[in-house]
Order: C-alpha cells, then structure tokens, then sequence
C-alpha cells in the first residue's frame, strides 16, 4: 500500500510538470532574430544594430557572400545601417583598401518577441 501511495505520488508530480505549458526562450527573453540574406557574390555584408563607432568598424553582424547569418536582439525599435565591404587587396597583397557601399542607411527595425525578420540584400 505503501509502494502504491508513492507511486501515485510521483504519477500525479510528472503528470503535473508535464501539463505546465513553458514560455519559448524568445518569449522568456523578450527577444527577436533578424535573418539577412547576402544576394551579393563578391563583396561581405555587415549589418549595424546602431550607428557604427568608426568608418572601418565590423559590423554586429557580417553576412558572406552568397549567404544567410542570423542576430538575437532585445524587441523593440532598432534604427539599423546597413553596408557592403567593398575593399580589397591587389593580388599580391602588397596595396589594401577600405570601401564601403551604404546599402541601407538609417533603416527602422520595428522587432517583436519572438519574430523572425527577413532581409535580402
């Protein structure tokens, strides 16, 4: 009688944790993913939560060519920039140069909980 009172017992706790509905991490966190695709073949993209620090500043996040990369941010409203590195090194790599091209310059990201936001450049 016993060994059945414990066995309920513990029937009755795992039936509980497992109807207790859990808060997705995103929605625990309060956050949101912006995915920006690189259409580009040639050139890395970089992608600024905020206005860049510096002209040469890597960016929060730096897409490849031909690719997708992903950042978690807080939700809320993100005014984003948005450039191609178009520098380079001649052949030998004896002569580098810094370029950018500004494809997106003080862009509003309005950035829910737990939504994906989509960008193509």
């Amino acid at each position: 009688m016993k060994n059945l009172r414990k066995l309920i017992l513990i029937a009755t706790l795992i039936a509980f944790n497992m109807s207790c509905s859990t808060e997705e991490g995103c929605a625990k966190d309060n956050t949101g993913t912006v995915i920006i695709e690189n259409a580009n073949t040639q050139y890395s993209l970089h992608f600024y939560k905020s206005s860049p620090k510096a002209s040469n500043t890597p960016g929060d996040l730096v897409v490849e060519p031909k690719s997708k990369g992903n950042i978690d941010l807080s939700a809320g409203s993100y005014t984003t920039h948005i450039k191609l590195f178009t520098g380079g090194c001649n052949d030998d790599g004896s002569r580098c140069w810094v370029s950018w091209s500004v494809l997106d310059d003080n862009k509003v990201l309005d950035l829910s909980s737990c939504e994906d936001l989509n960008l193509t450049f």
